[in-house]
Protein backbone atom coordinates (compact mmCIF):
# COMPACT_ATOMS: atom_id res chain seq x y z
CA UNK A 1 0.00 0.00 0.00
CA UNK A 2 1.24 3.47 -0.81
CA UNK A 3 0.81 6.39 1.55
CA UNK A 4 0.04 9.36 -0.65
CA UNK A 5 1.57 12.78 -0.90
CA UNK A 6 -1.55 14.75 -1.74
CA UNK A 7 0.43 17.27 -3.76
CA UNK A 8 1.69 14.56 -6.07
CA UNK A 9 -1.65 12.79 -6.49
CA UNK A 10 -4.15 15.61 -6.56
CA UNK A 11 -2.14 18.17 -8.53
CA UNK A 12 -0.89 15.75 -11.17
CA UNK A 13 -2.21 16.94 -14.54
CA UNK A 14 -3.06 13.45 -15.76
CA UNK A 15 -5.58 12.93 -12.96
CA UNK A 16 -9.21 13.90 -13.41
CA UNK A 17 -11.51 15.48 -10.86
CA UNK A 18 -13.03 12.05 -10.28
CA UNK A 19 -9.68 10.63 -9.18
CA UNK A 20 -9.08 13.62 -6.89
CA UNK A 21 -12.51 13.26 -5.34
CA UNK A 22 -12.13 9.48 -4.94
CA UNK A 23 -8.83 10.00 -3.13
CA UNK A 24 -10.36 12.55 -0.75
CA UNK A 25 -13.41 10.39 -0.03
CA UNK A 26 -11.34 7.30 0.75
CA UNK A 27 -8.91 9.27 2.93
CA UNK A 28 -11.31 11.43 4.94
CA UNK A 29 -14.94 10.33 5.37
CA UNK A 30 -14.39 6.63 4.69
CA UNK A 31 -10.83 6.21 5.96
CA UNK A 32 -11.31 8.31 9.09
CA UNK A 33 -14.57 6.55 9.98
CA UNK A 34 -13.10 3.06 9.63
CA UNK A 35 -9.89 4.01 11.41
CA UNK A 36 -11.83 5.39 14.38
CA UNK A 37 -14.19 2.43 14.57
CA UNK A 38 -11.23 0.09 14.14
CA UNK A 39 -9.32 1.58 17.06
CA UNK A 40 -12.38 1.19 19.27
CA UNK A 41 -12.99 -2.36 18.01
CA UNK A 42 -9.37 -3.41 18.50
CA UNK A 43 -9.39 -2.05 22.06
CA UNK A 44 -12.53 -4.04 22.82
CA UNK A 45 -11.01 -7.14 21.20
CA UNK A 46 -7.89 -6.90 23.35
CA UNK A 47 -10.01 -6.70 26.50
CA UNK A 48 -12.26 -9.59 25.48
CA UNK A 49 -9.45 -11.91 24.37
CA UNK A 50 -7.59 -11.22 27.61
CA UNK A 51 -10.67 -12.26 29.57
CA UNK A 52 -11.07 -15.38 27.40
CA UNK A 53 -7.43 -16.34 28.00
CA UNK A 54 -7.89 -16.10 31.77
CA UNK A 55 -11.09 -18.16 31.84
CA UNK A 56 -10.53 -20.97 29.33
CA UNK A 57 -7.95 -23.62 28.52
CA UNK A 58 -8.04 -22.87 24.80
CA UNK A 59 -4.77 -22.77 22.84
CA UNK A 60 -2.64 -19.98 24.30
CA UNK A 61 -0.86 -19.31 21.01
CA UNK A 62 -4.10 -18.44 19.22
CA UNK A 63 -5.19 -15.96 21.89
CA UNK A 64 -1.74 -14.36 21.92
CA UNK A 65 -1.88 -13.93 18.15
CA UNK A 66 -5.34 -12.35 18.37
CA UNK A 67 -4.02 -9.86 20.92
CA UNK A 68 -0.86 -9.19 18.90
CA UNK A 69 -2.97 -8.61 15.80
CA UNK A 70 -5.07 -6.10 17.71
CA UNK A 71 -1.96 -4.12 18.69
CA UNK A 72 -0.45 -4.22 15.18
CA UNK A 73 -3.76 -3.28 13.54
CA UNK A 74 -4.17 -0.34 15.91
CA UNK A 75 -0.66 0.90 15.14
CA UNK A 76 -1.39 0.63 11.42
CA UNK A 77 -4.63 2.62 11.74
CA UNK A 78 -2.84 5.36 13.66
CA UNK A 79 -0.09 5.52 11.04
CA UNK A 80 -2.74 5.63 8.30
CA UNK A 81 -4.37 8.62 9.97
CA UNK A 82 -1.04 10.44 10.34
CA UNK A 83 0.27 9.67 6.84
CA UNK A 84 -2.91 9.89 4.78
CA UNK A 85 -6.04 11.23 6.46
CA UNK A 86 -4.47 14.13 8.35
CA UNK A 87 -3.07 15.90 5.30
CA UNK A 88 -6.34 15.37 3.44
CA UNK A 89 -8.33 16.92 6.27
CA UNK A 90 -5.93 19.84 6.68
CA UNK A 91 -4.14 20.60 3.37
CA UNK A 92 -2.47 23.62 4.98
CA UNK A 93 -0.23 21.17 6.87
CA UNK A 94 1.57 20.54 3.59
CA UNK A 95 3.10 24.00 3.97
CA UNK A 96 4.14 23.50 7.58
CA UNK A 97 7.83 22.63 8.03
CA UNK A 98 7.32 20.62 11.24
CA UNK A 99 4.57 18.47 9.72
CA UNK A 100 6.54 18.00 6.48
CA UNK A 101 9.57 16.84 8.46
CA UNK A 102 7.49 14.45 10.55
CA UNK A 103 5.75 13.13 7.45
CA UNK A 104 8.99 12.60 5.50
CA UNK A 105 11.03 10.91 8.22
CA UNK A 106 8.39 9.42 10.54
CA UNK A 107 4.75 9.18 9.36
CA UNK A 108 5.44 7.95 5.83
CA UNK A 109 8.03 5.27 6.80
CA UNK A 110 5.90 4.12 9.75
CA UNK A 111 2.88 3.73 7.49
CA UNK A 112 4.87 1.38 5.27
CA UNK A 113 6.31 -0.46 8.26
CA UNK A 114 2.97 -1.17 9.92
CA UNK A 115 1.52 -2.16 6.55
CA UNK A 116 4.31 -4.77 6.41
CA UNK A 117 3.75 -5.72 10.06
CA UNK A 118 0.01 -6.26 9.51
CA UNK A 119 0.51 -8.50 6.49
CA UNK A 120 3.37 -10.50 7.93
CA UNK A 121 1.73 -10.95 11.33
CA UNK A 122 -1.14 -12.64 9.48
CA UNK A 123 1.50 -14.62 7.57
CA UNK A 124 3.07 -15.78 10.87
CA UNK A 125 -0.35 -16.80 12.19
CA UNK A 126 -0.98 -18.92 9.10
CA UNK A 127 2.46 -20.54 9.25
CA UNK A 128 1.91 -21.64 12.84
CA UNK A 129 -1.63 -22.83 12.13
CA UNK A 130 -0.25 -24.93 9.28
CA UNK A 131 2.41 -26.44 11.52
CA UNK A 132 -0.17 -27.30 14.20
CA UNK A 133 -3.03 -28.51 12.00
CA UNK A 134 -1.14 -30.28 9.24
CA UNK A 135 2.31 -31.13 10.62
CA UNK A 136 1.33 -31.49 14.31
CA UNK A 137 4.27 -29.29 15.32
CA UNK A 138 3.87 -26.81 18.17
CA UNK A 139 6.34 -23.97 18.65
CA UNK A 140 7.51 -23.10 22.13
CA UNK A 141 6.77 -19.61 23.44
CA UNK A 142 10.48 -18.79 23.26
CA UNK A 143 10.81 -19.91 19.63
CA UNK A 144 7.68 -18.00 18.63
CA UNK A 145 8.88 -14.81 20.32
CA UNK A 146 12.33 -14.98 18.69
CA UNK A 147 10.87 -15.59 15.23
CA UNK A 148 8.41 -12.69 15.60
CA UNK A 149 11.15 -10.33 16.79
CA UNK A 150 13.32 -11.33 13.83
CA UNK A 151 10.38 -10.79 11.48
CA UNK A 152 9.72 -7.27 12.78
CA UNK A 153 13.43 -6.37 12.67
CA UNK A 154 13.55 -7.62 9.08
CA UNK A 155 10.63 -5.29 8.34
CA UNK A 156 12.55 -2.32 9.72
CA UNK A 157 15.48 -3.12 7.43
CA UNK A 158 13.18 -3.51 4.42
CA UNK A 159 11.59 -0.13 5.05
CA UNK A 160 14.77 1.93 5.51
CA UNK A 161 14.61 3.30 1.91
CA UNK A 162 11.26 4.93 2.69
CA UNK A 163 13.04 7.40 4.95
CA UNK A 164 14.71 8.85 1.83
CA UNK A 165 11.62 9.28 -0.36
CA UNK A 166 10.46 12.76 0.73
CA UNK A 167 11.98 15.88 2.26
CA UNK A 168 10.78 19.38 3.17
CA UNK A 169 11.68 21.89 0.45
CA UNK A 170 11.69 25.67 0.70
CA UNK A 171 10.33 27.60 -2.27
CA UNK A 172 11.44 31.22 -2.28
CA UNK A 173 10.00 33.99 -4.40
CA UNK A 174 10.50 37.73 -4.36
CA UNK A 175 7.63 38.19 -1.90
CA UNK A 176 7.08 34.92 -0.04
CA UNK A 177 8.71 31.72 1.12
CA UNK A 178 6.73 28.47 1.23
CA UNK A 179 7.56 25.02 2.50
CA UNK A 180 6.39 22.08 0.42
CA UNK A 181 6.86 18.33 0.26
CA UNK A 182 9.52 17.44 -2.26
CA UNK A 183 10.42 14.09 -3.79
CA UNK A 184 14.09 13.29 -3.36
CA UNK A 185 16.35 12.24 -6.19
CA UNK A 186 16.15 8.67 -4.89
CA UNK A 187 12.33 8.80 -5.06
CA UNK A 188 12.45 9.63 -8.76
CA UNK A 189 15.08 7.02 -9.59
CA UNK A 190 14.54 3.67 -11.26
CA UNK A 191 16.01 2.03 -8.16
CA UNK A 192 13.10 3.30 -6.08
CA UNK A 193 10.56 2.13 -8.66
CA UNK A 194 12.14 -1.33 -8.65
CA UNK A 195 12.23 -1.26 -4.84
CA UNK A 196 8.51 -0.42 -4.66
CA UNK A 197 7.52 -3.14 -7.07
CA UNK A 198 9.76 -5.99 -5.95
CA UNK A 199 9.74 -5.27 -2.21
CA UNK A 200 6.35 -3.70 -1.51
CA UNK A 201 4.32 -5.38 -4.25
CA UNK A 202 5.99 -8.76 -4.54
CA UNK A 203 7.82 -9.55 -1.29
CA UNK A 204 5.49 -7.86 1.19
CA UNK A 205 2.14 -8.46 -0.55
CA UNK A 206 2.07 -11.00 -3.38
CA UNK A 207 4.41 -13.65 -1.92
CA UNK A 208 2.61 -13.91 1.46
CA UNK A 209 -0.72 -13.91 -0.38
CA UNK A 210 0.25 -16.90 -2.51
CA UNK A 211 1.78 -18.85 0.37
CA UNK A 212 -1.14 -18.15 2.73
CA UNK A 213 -3.60 -19.30 0.08
CA UNK A 214 -1.77 -22.62 -0.35
CA UNK A 215 -1.41 -23.08 3.43
CA UNK A 216 -5.11 -22.45 4.06
CA UNK A 217 -6.15 -24.97 1.44
CA UNK A 218 -3.96 -27.54 3.22
CA UNK A 219 -5.33 -26.52 6.63
CA UNK A 220 -8.93 -26.72 5.45
CA UNK A 221 -8.46 -30.20 3.99
CA UNK A 222 -6.66 -31.41 7.10
CA UNK A 223 -9.33 -30.06 9.48
CA UNK A 224 -12.15 -31.45 7.35
CA UNK A 225 -10.62 -34.92 7.36
CA UNK A 226 -9.90 -34.78 11.09
CA UNK A 227 -13.40 -33.61 11.94
CA UNK A 228 -14.99 -36.38 9.89
CA UNK A 229 -13.07 -38.96 11.89
CA UNK A 230 -14.07 -37.61 15.31
CA UNK A 231 -17.50 -35.99 14.84
CA UNK A 232 -19.27 -39.13 16.04
CA UNK A 233 -17.18 -39.30 19.22
CA UNK A 234 -17.71 -35.79 20.59
CA UNK A 235 -18.99 -35.98 24.16
CA UNK A 236 -19.31 -33.70 27.14
CA UNK A 237 -15.68 -34.35 27.94
CA UNK A 238 -14.50 -32.79 24.66
CA UNK A 239 -15.02 -29.21 25.84
CA UNK A 240 -11.42 -28.27 25.06
CA UNK A 241 -11.83 -29.60 21.52
CA UNK A 242 -14.92 -27.47 20.96
CA UNK A 243 -13.14 -24.38 22.23
CA UNK A 244 -10.16 -24.98 19.94
CA UNK A 245 -12.51 -25.55 17.01
CA UNK A 246 -14.28 -22.26 17.74
CA UNK A 247 -10.98 -20.40 17.77
CA UNK A 248 -9.93 -22.22 14.58
CA UNK A 249 -13.09 -21.08 12.77
CA UNK A 250 -12.43 -17.51 13.91
CA UNK A 251 -8.84 -17.66 12.65
CA UNK A 252 -9.98 -19.07 9.32
CA UNK A 253 -12.62 -16.34 8.81
CA UNK A 254 -10.13 -13.57 9.66
CA UNK A 255 -7.59 -15.09 7.28
CA UNK A 256 -10.10 -15.53 4.46
CA UNK A 257 -11.25 -11.92 4.73
CA UNK A 258 -7.63 -10.79 4.85
CA UNK A 259 -6.70 -12.76 1.71
CA UNK A 260 -9.57 -11.25 -0.28
CA UNK A 261 -8.67 -7.71 0.80
CA UNK A 262 -4.96 -8.27 0.23
CA UNK A 263 -5.62 -9.51 -3.32
CA UNK A 264 -7.62 -6.35 -3.95
CA UNK A 265 -4.77 -4.19 -2.66
CA UNK A 266 -2.11 -6.11 -4.60
CA UNK A 267 -3.83 -5.63 -7.95
CA UNK A 268 -4.58 -1.93 -7.45
CA UNK A 269 -1.15 -1.08 -6.03
CA UNK A 270 0.87 -2.97 -8.63
CA UNK A 271 -1.04 -1.36 -11.51
CA UNK A 272 -0.41 2.06 -9.96
CA UNK A 273 3.29 1.40 -9.29
CA UNK A 274 3.87 0.21 -12.85
CA UNK A 275 2.01 3.18 -14.36
CA UNK A 276 -0.42 0.90 -16.20
CA UNK A 277 -1.78 2.73 -19.31
CA UNK A 278 -0.50 6.04 -17.98
CA UNK A 279 -0.47 7.46 -21.50
CA UNK A 280 -4.24 6.92 -21.76
CA UNK A 281 -5.96 9.62 -19.62
CA UNK A 282 -9.20 7.69 -19.20
CA UNK A 283 -7.47 4.41 -18.30
CA UNK A 284 -5.01 6.13 -15.96
CA UNK A 285 -7.89 7.89 -14.21
CA UNK A 286 -9.51 4.49 -13.65
CA UNK A 287 -6.22 3.14 -12.25
CA UNK A 288 -5.98 6.11 -9.85
CA UNK A 289 -9.54 5.59 -8.67
CA UNK A 290 -8.97 1.85 -8.13
CA UNK A 291 -5.75 2.67 -6.26
CA UNK A 292 -7.55 5.21 -4.05
CA UNK A 293 -10.13 2.54 -3.17
CA UNK A 294 -7.61 -0.31 -3.01
CA UNK A 295 -5.45 1.44 -0.42
CA UNK A 296 -8.34 0.94 2.03
CA UNK A 297 -8.02 -2.86 1.90
CA UNK A 298 -5.73 -3.19 4.92
CA UNK A 299 -7.67 -0.40 6.67
CA UNK A 300 -10.83 -2.49 6.33
CA UNK A 301 -9.02 -5.59 7.60
CA UNK A 302 -7.56 -3.72 10.58
CA UNK A 303 -10.97 -2.24 11.40
CA UNK A 304 -13.33 -5.16 10.91
CA UNK A 305 -11.61 -7.95 12.85
CA UNK A 306 -13.70 -7.28 15.96
CA UNK A 307 -16.86 -7.79 13.91
CA UNK A 308 -15.46 -11.03 12.43
CA UNK A 309 -14.58 -12.28 15.91
CA UNK A 310 -18.17 -11.62 17.03
CA UNK A 311 -19.79 -13.26 14.00
CA UNK A 312 -17.64 -16.39 13.86
CA UNK A 313 -16.28 -16.87 17.39
CA UNK A 314 -18.63 -18.29 20.01
CA UNK A 315 -16.02 -17.80 22.75
CA UNK A 316 -15.50 -14.16 21.81
CA UNK A 317 -19.24 -13.55 21.41
CA UNK A 318 -20.10 -15.03 24.82
CA UNK A 319 -17.36 -13.15 26.61
CA UNK A 320 -18.26 -9.85 24.93
CA UNK A 321 -21.89 -10.23 25.96
CA UNK A 322 -20.78 -10.98 29.52
CA UNK A 323 -18.49 -7.94 29.51
CA UNK A 324 -21.26 -5.64 28.27
CA UNK A 325 -23.71 -7.08 30.80
CA UNK A 326 -21.21 -6.45 33.60
CA UNK A 327 -20.72 -2.85 32.49
CA UNK A 328 -24.46 -2.21 32.20
CA UNK A 329 -25.64 -4.07 35.32
CA UNK A 330 -22.58 -3.96 37.52
CA UNK A 331 -20.42 -6.97 38.26
CA UNK A 332 -21.76 -7.47 41.77
CA UNK A 333 -25.38 -7.51 40.69
CA UNK A 334 -24.63 -9.89 37.81
CA UNK A 335 -22.79 -12.29 40.13
CA UNK A 336 -25.74 -12.26 42.51
CA UNK A 337 -28.21 -13.00 39.70
CA UNK A 338 -26.07 -15.86 38.40
CA UNK A 339 -25.74 -17.41 41.86
CA UNK A 340 -29.51 -17.15 42.40
CA UNK A 341 -30.23 -18.79 39.03
CA UNK A 342 -27.81 -21.64 39.78
CA UNK A 343 -29.40 -22.26 43.16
Amino acid sequence: MEALNMNNLLDAPENSDKAKYASWVTSVPVGLTFATLGLVGNTVSLIVWDRVARKTDVSGASIKYFKLLGVVNSCFLISYFLADTLQSCLPSLLQNYIFLSLYSYCFFPLFYYFNYATIWTMFAINIERYLICVRQIRLSNWTRMVLLIMMYIFGIILNVPNVFVYEPFLIQTSNTTTWTLHETQFSRSQANMDYKFWVHCFLICILPLLIMTILNISIFLSIRNSFKSIKNHLTATSHRMRQDRSVGITLFSVTLGFLVLLLWECIATCLWFRGFKKSDPAAWTAVNISFAVGKLAIVFHSSLNCMLYFITGSLFRSELRLLLTEKLMGKGRLTKLLSESNS
